[in-house]
């Protein structure tokens, strides 16, 4: 059945330009090489129960609306590649950069996923998805449920007991709700209604943010940076080794700080 896309998601499909691509990417580091047929089984029978990642927006009265591709094929969206030796952290960024740098087929479902060979011995799988599908926290979810707690549960093709399948059935009603965030800003905004007393404090938070972002986007400490260029086209990965979630917390105590904050 097509649904026009809610209020943030249709905001997400409008903002993105060329040159300016409202996509996530996010990436899974293995330590060893992933088996491309495995992969492509658990994405047909995990990602794929969620109908989301089966329809692509078309225009529908004038308004973008989720509807199911007719010709939905997995393997349009699987891409198998490997590294160039000697398969290092430059090699992989130069292939990252490229494939961010690039606005996803729009014809088709908004998702892209990338198994990449030869990566420090290993593999890397990265998935490229448009912000019109759900929120970061919620892909993350989602991602989260191609995979178990153990090795053996998360190649496993079976759910051998009612309770997982109740378990898998619950994260599915979790995540598809979350796929709506419009939603939640509804209840939000009744929320404030019944209470109109909280506006003064939401405005004022809102109003100390956007004077803190005009400070630091406006001022003159950003003048010839990087925060006041062109965009461009071209965009470059970068991303920094794991770092010791102890540590965070540790420098995040010292400054009274948030882990938020420090990252």
């Amino acid at each position: 059945m097509d649904k026009p896309l809610k209020k943030i998601d249709h905001m997400m499909w409008d903002v993105n330009m060329p040159n300016s691509l409202v996509t996530i990417t996010g990436m899974m580091i293995l330590d060893k090489p992933v088996n491309k047929k495995k992969l492509l089984e658990i994405i047909e029978t995990r990602l794929l129960k969620f109908e989301r990642f089966q329809k692509k927006v078309i225009l529908k009265n004038k308004k973008p609306t989720w509807h199911l591709d007719e010709h939905f094929n997995v393997n349009s969206h699987f891409h198998h590649i490997a590294l160039p030796a000697p398969g290092n952290y430059f090699n992989l960024q130069n292939i990252i950069s490229d494939l961010i740098s690039q606005p996803l087929d729009e014809s088709k479902p908004l998702w892209q996923v990338h198994l990449i060979d030869n990566y420090n011995g290993g593999s890397v799988v990265l998935w490229r998805l448009h912000h019109a599908i759900a929120d970061g926290i919620a892909l993350v979810k989602v991602l989260f449920s191609l995979t178990g707690s153990t090795k053996k549960e998360s190649l496993s093709m079976e759910i051998k007991t009612e309770n997982v399948v109740n378990e898998i059935h619950s994260l599915k009603k979790d995540i598809d709700s979350l796929l709506h965030t419009g939603q939640d800003i509804f209840h939000e905004a009744k929320e404030l209604l019944k209470n109109p007393e909280h506006l003064n404090d939401t405005l004022k938070e809102s109003w100390s943010i956007t004077k803190e972002l005009g400070r630091l986007f406006l001022g003159e400490s950003v003048q010839g940076t990087i925060y006041k260029g062109e965009l461009s086209c071209c965009k470059i990965a970068a991303w920094s080794k794991p770092l010791p979630l102890s540590v965070i917390k540790a420098i995040g105590k010292h400054h009274n700080a948030t882990i938020n904050d420090i990252l």
